[in-house]
């Protein structure tokens, strides 16, 4: 695993509870000035997101690198070539302040399972949800993740750099 080429951008997020966005949603995130619910503005992120337990019930998909376990993380991997990086494309992992946020999280383990009520898919155990939009001033830090060239990008920025950068990160 240490030769693919996210594991730099994996070490950046490990530990840390992130938002994972695109180019468009991280516009949407700036002009807003939070991080809201996709509330269908904005295309997808993953196949299955219009009927996962976040998008059904308007609430904001994070990732728990934080409260998991290192193996849950790791077993995830299968799923890295969207979540961490994708080639050809430039994400971007915005790190959130965790305990200002922890209280109002919802864990995975407490969505419904296939077969029960208000049943939608979820990244067990690593993804939660916050049913609340998430100020710009709780991301500690947006790591960019870009493989658009030969080699890949990854680099650690702050809001305020990306705000400036963003037309040389997103074209």
């Amino acid at each position: 695993m240490r030769q693919d080429w996210r594991f730099p951008a994996y070490e950046r997020v490990k530990g840390r509870l992130f938002h994972r966005t695109t180019c468009l949603g991280l516009r949407g995130i700036l002009r807003s000035g939070e991080i809201r619910p996709n509330a269908g503005l904005f295309p997808v992120s993953f196949p299955t997101s219009r009927t996962s337990y976040g998008f059904l019930n308007g609430y904001i998909s994070l990732f728990d690198f934080e409260d998991t376990s290192t193996v849950d993380q790791i077993r995830t991997f299968v799923i890295w070539d969207n979540l961490i990086g994708q080639m050809g494309k430039t994400l971007f992992l915005l790190t959130l302040n965790s305990l200002e946020l922890r209280p109002d999280l919802i864990p995975s383990c407490l969505a419904p399972q296939p077969g029960q009520p208000n049943y939608g898919r979820c990244m067990r155990p690593i993804e939660c949800f916050c049913p609340r939009p998430i100020g710009l001033d709780l991301v500690t830090q947006v790591v960019v993740v870009s493989y658009t060239g030969t080699e890949p990008e990854i680099r650690s920025s702050e809001v305020s750099e990306i705000r400036e950068g963003i037309d040389g990160c997103c074209p």
